[in-house]
C-alpha cells in the first residue's frame, strides 16, 4: 500500500490519485456534520472508487470516518429466503412471555386473592363462641392469641420476601416464536455465498447502515463486505463475486463505498 505500484485493489484509488469532486465531509475536518451536510451526502450516490483521502494510513492527525464496500439489500427478501430454505433463527425456540405479561397474571391472580373472605386469626377467633373468664385467665388468654398472631405475621413476612418472578422456562409459552430478523437474514447471505461458491470471507460480511441514497431507499441498511479499514486483509473479495451476490438478493443498484452512519466522523488517531 505504500507505492503506487504496489497497490491493485480495483475499487480503491492509488496514491497519486487527485479527486476535486468530493463533498466536503470527505475531506479532514473536525468539525460536526451539520443537517445539510448529512442530507447532501443521503442525497448522492455511493462511491465507486474509494478516494485516496480515505484510506487510513495513519499518517496525519484524523483518521477517516468508516466507509463501507457493499449493496443495497431488501431485507424481506433475505428473510424470506431464510424461511423457505429452514434457516430461521428466533430469539428463543420456545420464548415465554414477557415480564410485563408474567407481572399481569400475578396481578389478576392477586386480585381473585383479594376477592375471597379473609380467613386469619383475627377472624377465626373472633368466630369463637364467647365463654366466661376469669381476670387472669383472660390475660393469659389474650396474650396467647397476641404471640400466636405475631407468630404468623412473621411467617407471612417470610414468605412474601421469599417471592421472585418465575423464571423464563417456568412461565407460559408462546404459540408464535419470535424470527430475529438480522440473524435470520445473516443466514441467507451466508448460505447464498457458499451455495453459489462464492470467494467472500464470510468474517468480513456484516450489516451497516448507509447513508448514501438514503433518501430514496427503503432501510439504511446494506451488506457490507469489507470497509476502508480492512484494506491490508489478503483475503478481500474480488468484485465480480459480489456482484454475482448482488444480482442474487435483488440489489438494484451497483456496489459501492458507503459512508456508515454509526461512524461518520474524522476522528484523532489513537
Amino acid at each position: 500500500m505504500d507505492t503506487t505500484a504496489e497497490w491493485r485493489l480495483p475499487t480503491v484509488d492509488t496514491p497519486d490519485t487527485e479527486r476535486n469532486d468530493l463533498l466536503p465531509r470527505f475531506r479532514p475536518t473536525r468539525r460536526l456534520m451539520t443537517g445539510k451536510e448529512f442530507e447532501e451526502i443521503a442525497n448522492s450516490d455511493p462511491l465507486t472508487i474509494l478516494p485516496w483521502i480515505l484510506v487510513p494510513d495513519g499518517i496525519g492527525d484524523l483518521a477517516p470516518p468508516v466507509m463501507q464496500y457493499g449493496i443495497d439489500i431488501v431485507p424481506e427478501m433475505l428473510v424470506a429466503y431464510a424461511v423457505e430454505h429452514d434457516i430461521v433463527a428466533y430469539y428463543d425456540e420456545s420464548p415465554t412471555c414477557s415480564e410485563f405479561e408474567f407481572d399481569e397474571d400475578q396481578d389478576d391472580d392477586d386480585e381473585e386473592d383479594q376477592g375471597e373472605p379473609e380467613q386469619d386469626g383475627h377472624d377465626r377467633i373472633s368466630r369463637q363462641p364467647a365463654r366466661a373468664e376469669g381476670p387472669n385467665e383472660k390475660g393469659e388468654e389474650a396474650e396467647k392469641v397476641d404471640a400466636e398472631q405475631e407468630e404468623e405475621d412473621e411467617e407471612d413476612e417470610e414468605e412474601e420476601n421469599k417471592f421472585r418472578p418465575r423464571p423464563m422456562t417456568d412461565r407460559p409459552r408462546k404459540t408464535q416464536p419470535e424470527i430475529d430478523r438480522i440473524e435470520s437474514m445473516q443466514n441467507a447471505l451466508y448460505a447464498l455465498i457458499r451455495e453459489m461458491g462464492l470467494c467472500i470471507p464470510l468474517r468480513l460480511v456484516k450489516f451497516a447502515l448507509g447513508v448514501q441514497r438514503l433518501a430514496v431507499r427503503d432501510t439504511s441498511m446494506i451488506a457490507s463486505f469489507y470497509s476502508n479499514y480492512d484494506l491490508k486483509a489478503n483475503d478481500l473479495p474480488r468484485t465480480e463475486d459480489i456482484e454475482k451476490l448482488r444480482t442474487a438478493v435483488g440489489s438494484q443498484h451497483p456496489p459501492g463505498w458507503y459512508l456508515d452512519r454509526s461512524n461518520l466522523t474524522w476522528e484523532r488517531y489513537y
